[in-house]
Formats: structure tokens, sequence, C-alpha cells
């Protein structure tokens, strides 16, 4: 379920989450955590995304709701829940 943009090159060994979104041309040299965002040379965290692929923008209770679909994330050491 993640989405790898055009011509991204993903390093042997790395794990890419439940999706999660990479953006096109990057370089992957780490894991990406399942719903993060990443985009770069290397690709660096970028924020969080839904299941729709839509950005994430949580509150101050670290909750975010997809305005797609309605679905509510929480955000907890650095991990997405879905609630």
């Amino acid at each position: 379920g993640c989405s790898i943009g055009a011509n991204a090159t993903v390093v042997c060994g790395v794990t890419i989450g439940q999706y999660a979104l990479i953006g096109a041309g990057s370089v992957i040299t780490k894991d990406v955590k399942p719903f993060e965002m990443v985009y770069g040379i290397p690709a660096k965290h970028q924020g969080w995304v839904s299941i729709a692929g839509n950005r994430l923008e949580f509150d101050e209770n670290n909750i975010a709701t997809d305005a797609f679909d309605g679905k509510k994330y929480l955000l907890n050491n650095d991990s997405i829940q879905l609630i």
C-alpha cells in the first residue's frame, strides 16, 4: 500500500512501511515508517500521510483527520496509529 514516485532509488535491505509515500527521484537509504512521507537525496522525513495519500496536520492533541474520508490518526512516539 505504499506509493513510490518515479525514478526513486531504494537501497537493498531498506524496509518501506505500509502507506508510506516516497517522492519522485528520491534516494532511500534508511527504513521508512508506515504513513511517513519522505523525499530528497538522501530522502528525509517531510511529514505524515493518510491512507488516501493526503498530508496530515496534527492538532495539539496529536490527532489529525483526513478531509477525504474522515479517518482519524494519532501521532504517538514518532509513529502513526489509525483510531
